[in-house]
């Protein structure tokens, strides 16, 4: 992130998307110049986004194999960088 301009990158966040996808294609077309939210294929994909999506991953399979990478600093070190929580990872924890 640190090599790359500010004004050149902009971050978007899964969860951001799922719960408001117009809000942050809007941010992405302003960013990009591009007008997506006028583009009907883009406007039809964003009506089908579902923000129960979001936490969705909690109750399957990976949630374990999550739980156990959350115990590895290289990976806390990099959810921290990005402002997660390796606690959150846990099954029936919040972000």
């Amino acid at each position: 992130r640190a090599s790359v301009p500010a004004e050149r990158r902009l971050e978007i966040r899964y969860e951001d998307w799922i719960a408001e996808p117009r809000a942050v294609a809007a941010r992405l077309g302003a960013f990009t110049g591009l007008d997506l939210l006028a583009e009907p294929a883009c406007a039809h994909e964003l009506e089908l986004l579902d923000p129960a999506r979001a936490e969705r991953w909690r109750n399957t399979p990976v949630a374990a194999e999550l739980e156990r990478l959350a115990a590895d600093v290289r990976v806390v070190a990099v959810m921290n960088a990005f402002g997660y929580s390796a606690t959150s990872l846990a099954p029936g924890n919040q972000p």
